[in-house]
């Protein structure tokens, strides 16, 4: 089996994201990552993080590295998305990821990988979630075109994913048959929501920093950059991993560039997916081709819709004529040498027409035949299907096409041949659901894994509005009632000023709905009478350091005119800290403080100036030509090849940043000329301030 490849974060498309100077371009592929990643070197094979002993790599992305690891406590297998911690110190970013993860948390689908937990550890935020051993869709689907039996099962779980997904308001924006995964039961699981965004019509502002997806999969109103996506772009793209299912290649030239590629998917027609696998029936192809339609409003309008035509055609409601009907003969094996029927405006010579129709009849008759029921053995019987159903937990209630037939684990020896809908139900998980078509003489093995239901924690405390923390993430105040709480061991915290905190390790099961009422304790406050022992005085504590550090030797540190080197003892109260550089000039700063306190400053003289463009629609990132020069007009900075991130350390001054694109007459920089001052500080941040500017590109 495969390794599960499909554990990356994705990255932006190709056409807005630039290739780091040491990569081949690969030849399949059509993502690359905006900058390396920061490698998360204290985490290595077999240590123990936060709870979870990593077990291995299984892959890594623009966002950060996915581990293969152990939850210690709970004694399972997991995927721990470690996120870049250059991201995670985004407040914007870690605001709006947040928000995101709960919520795909609050799908509940058995084909969509579980969020188990969002973690904080600093300096790394992570996602815990459910680990899937099996492979992906693309690695199936680079054995050739599948049939459409084999296909037709993971078709109908993909559309019950996506329909879960998007009936609370969550679009996927990167399917593709990497992010499908097939564990070992042949459960559909999809993954790497990591371009996910809430749809909210109202919203001034999607609430993700991720956009744009696959090139390949792309809708059409994706790839023009359009802002309103809905949930219809979504089916395209599941339309456009289906017709590659089933004709085992995509409908594009690879090498004719991305832009030949884009203009196809926005502007240009498909081919037939029935002439590019004359194998696929027409009707079938059409079902397909109704999900790529170019205007969102001709596609399918729910995933609801679309899984009904599929189920229309599976069941025999899509009319075909004789030269499109679908046959399917059980172990049947088409002959090595295939040919395209030949077309409709050329004429046969009436023998092989004779021919011809004679041999459609033959193998109508046999598949009418076949799936009447009346296949028989050699000796007369008729070869019944074993189906052993072990769900996980046992005792799921089983239907078979809506009637109950027993509880897991169960066992069913006289089945016929059939297409039949598998149905698993228990309290407290999610009903599970599959459409299976049924061989003779077949023996099917089934274990599927159900999902849990969120727990519902109801919290009161006395007194009201204290804090609540869940697993360590703020969930609000009490009194307070979560719905969304993963089952198993939580971590449950309150705090509120002049109170001890209260903590307690709490087992949930699924489903379960749990009210908590809580008191909390007083702790003395300064008000309350005073003790008769007087505190003893204690001095406070000053620690100065100076950024750049390369000033640091010619830069005077003094504390009210006094030299101060180091770490400073204090007393209580008000004091001047004065830092003087011979050539920038000097830092003043009034710093106050209490018995015992200790304070850090930092002493700046400069600051790191970072340069980045943007398309006009706020679309993407876009690379610039960036030049900085001093008030005397001498240049200090500038880049040698068109950057999407400019970054440089200045000392004080006034400085004009420019930027252009003057390479590519096609574009141009809108207020392409800024002007920044940098002057020196003091400062309580241990980091050297940045300066954000960002160019606005747009077309001419």
């Amino acid at each position: 089996m495969p390794r599960p490849s499909s554990y990356t974060f994705s990255d932006a498309p190709l056409l807005n994201r630039r290739r780091p100077p040491h990569a081949a371009a690969p030849s399949g592929s059509l993502l690359f990552t905006a900058s390396m990643i920061t490698p998360v070197s204290d985490l290595r094979i077999g240590t123990e993080f936060d709870g979870y002993r990593i077990l291995g790599v299984l892959g890594q992305g623009g966002m950060g590295i996915v581990y293969k690891a152990e939850d210690v406590a709970l004694s399972r297998e997991v995927a721990l998305k470690i996120i870049d911690p250059k991201l995670a110190r985004s407040e914007t970013f870690v605001r709006r990821f947040r928000a995101e993860a709960r919520a795909l948390a609050r799908v509940h689908s058995p084909h969509i990988v579980v969020i188990h937990a969002l973690r904080k550890s600093d300096p790394y935020l992570f996602i815990v979630m459910e680990y899937v051993d099996g492979g992906t869709l693309k690695d199936r689907i680079r054995s050739g075109p599948m049939p459409w039996e084999q296909a037709a099962p993971l078709i109908h779980q993909m559309l019950l994913a996506f329909d879960a997904a998007h009936s609370v308001g969550v679009i996927h924006r990167d399917i593709k048959p990497g992010n499908i995964m097939i564990s070992r039961d042949g459960t559909v699981k999809v993954t790497d929501f990591g371009l996910a965004k809430l749809h909210d019509p109202n919203a001034d502002a999607t609430m993700t920093q991720g956009v744009a997806g696959t090139l390949f999969y792309m809708s059409p109103e994706q790839a023009r950059g359009a802002a309103d996506l809905d949930h219809r772009s979504d089916l395209y793209s599941l339309g456009m991993t289906i017709y590659e299912m089933l004709a085992g290649r995509l409908p594009f030239d690879r090498q004719s560039g991305e832009y030949a590629i884009m203009k196809t998917i926005v502007e240009g027609e498909l081919p037939a997916l029935h002439e590019l696998n004359p194998r696929v029936p027409r009707a079938l192809s059409d079902v397909v081709h109704r999900a790529l339609e170019k205007d969102p409003a001709d596609r399918y309008q729910t995933a609801r819709e679309m899984m009904r035509a599929f189920e229309a055609y599976h069941g025999g409601g899509a009319t075909a004529t004789p030269e499109d009907a679908t046959i399917v003969v059980p172990r049947f094996e088409p002959p090595p040498a295939y040919t395209e029927r030949p077309p409709a405006a050329s004429r046969l010579p009436k023998p092989l027409m004779l021919g011809g129709l004679a041999l459609l009849a033959v193998l109508l008759a046999v598949a009418w035949f076949v799936w009447s029921g009346r296949s028989t053995t050699s000796s007369g019987a008729t070869e019944a299907v074993t189906l052993r159903l072990a769900s996980t937990p046992p005792g799921a209630t089983v239907r078979l096409d809506g009637a109950p037939v027993g509880t897991t684990p169960l066992r069913i020896d006289t089945l016929s041949a059939r297409p039949v809908r598998l149905e698993l139900a228990l309290d407290g998980y999610e009903p599970w659901e599959q459409r299976i078509v049924l061989q003779p003489g077949q023996q099917l093995d089934l274990t599927p894994s159900l999902q849990a239901r969120s727990a519902t924690l109801a919290i009161t405390s006395t007194p009201s509005e204290a804090a609540v923390w869940i697993n360590d993430e703020p969930r609000g105040t009490t009194p307070l009632t979560l719905t969304d709480i993963p089952p198993g061991e939580v971590r449950l915290r309150l705090t509120r000023p002049n109170h001890d905190p209260f903590e307690e390790t709490l087992t949930l099961a699924p489903g379960e709905e749990r009210p908590l009422a809580v008191a909390l304790t007083r702790r003395p406050t300064a008000s309350d009478p005073p003790d008769d022992t007087p505190p003893a005085p204690s001095p406070m504590t000053l620690t100065v350091r100076v950024l750049p550090t390369s000033m640091a030797q010619e830069v005077t540190v003094t504390v009210d005119g006094a030299a101060a080197d180091g770490a400073v003892t204090l007393r209580p109260g008000t004091h001047q800290l004065a830092c003087s550089h011979p050539r920038y000039g000097t830092a003043r700063a009034r710093l106050s403080g209490t018995a015992g306190a200790t304070l850090a400053r930092t002493c700046v003289f400069g600051a790191e100036v970072v340069v980045t463009g943007e398309w006009a629609d706020g679309s993407d990132i876009a690379p610039l030509n960036v030049v900085i020069t001093d008030d005397a007009g001498a240049v200090v900075a500038r880049t040698t090849q068109v950057e999407y991130t400019f970054k440089h350390v200045l000392p004080p001054g006034t400085y004009r940043i420019r930027a252009d694109r003057d390479d590519l007459p096609i574009v141009s920089v809108q207020d392409a000329e800024r002007t920044l001052t940098i002057e020196p500080s003091v400062q309580e941040s241990p980091d050297l301030p940045r300066h954000t500017i960002t160019f606005r590109v747009q077309q001419n």
